[in-house]
Order: C-alpha cells, then structure tokens, then sequence
C-alpha cells in the first residue's frame, strides 16, 4: 500500500515526501517538491514518478524530529489554518486492486471538511499517465474555482454615532 499527498496551493502544486513510521502512520516530510502548475511537463513527470514510487519508511522517533511542517517552512508561512484556506489536499491511495485519489471539500469557514469534495477510482493496471492526465484536468479546474472562489472581506464595525 502507499499513500500519497498533493496540494495546489495558489499557482503551485506542492508534492511532499510521505513517509510511512515503523507504527504505520504517513507524514509530510521533506523534501517538498513545488512546480508551477503551467508547468504542465514538469508536473507530468513528476506525478508519474510519484505514483512510481513506494513510500520511504521512517522510524517512529524520527518522525516529527524537526518541529513544525515542512509545507509550511517551504513557504514562509507560520500557520496552517493560513495555508488550508489556500490549498486544496488531493490524498491518492494506492493498493493491490486500486488507485483512488480523493479531494478535499471546503466548509463554510474556509477551512477543510471531513467529507470529500471528489472522489475516483481507477484499477491498479491503469496506465500512469492517464491517471496523471485525470489529476492534472482536476488541478486546473480546482485553480480555476480558486480563483472565482468569493473571499470573506471583514470590516470593522461603523463608528459610534
């Protein structure tokens, strides 16, 4: 089984290393790999290496060594709620049988929801690039709704009459 991670964030699609603990847990590790979503071979390539490769194992006590996210750290940003309301999570999961890749959905505040906006599955002797292709369409249309996506403008209250 591996697990993978993906955020689009802004113009850029960030691609973690998951790594897998002796205990079986999956975390972000560096190093992340960032490429400019137009960057269309760059992301081909590097979606189909992913999808190639087994997740590097760690040990439970070297898991989380380093405090703070390495998402974060890559760019200079201090909290994650201020990342999430920016970025989109695509999990793909890979088995025996399957590759199922599932996209996060958004609640009203902005933030993440448990339930997943999207979902697809696709037979393990699926080629790779097909599958790449389907992400790829699924990014772009994921920045195109980010874009058009309204933002909550607060203002302060009226002054005091």
């Amino acid at each position: 089984m591996s697990l993978y991670h993906l955020y689009v964030y802004k113009q850029q699609v960030l691609i973690p290393t998951v790594c897998q603990t002796e205990t079986g847990v999956y975390l972000d590790e560096a190093p992340v790999t960032s490429i400019d979503a137009d960057a269309k071979e760059s992301l081909e390539a590097a979606l189909v290496n992913l999808l190639s490769s087994e997740n590097p194992r760690i040990s439970t006590a070297e898991a989380g060594v380093q405090a703070g996210s390495a998402i974060l750290d890559l760019l200079a940003i201090k909290k994650w709620s201020d990342f999430e309301k920016q970025a989109i999570m695509y999990t793909i999961h890979s088995d025996n049988q399957r590759i199922s890749i599932y996209i996060t959905g958004r609640g009203p505040d902005g933030m993440w929801k448990q339930e997943f906006q999207r979902e697809s599955s696709f037979e393990i002797s699926t080629a790779k690039p097909a599958i790449v292709g389907f992400l790829i369409q699924e990014i772009e249309r994921d920045i195109l709704d980010e874009e058009q996506r309204p933002r909550v403008l607060l203002l302060p209250p009226p002054p005091a009459s």
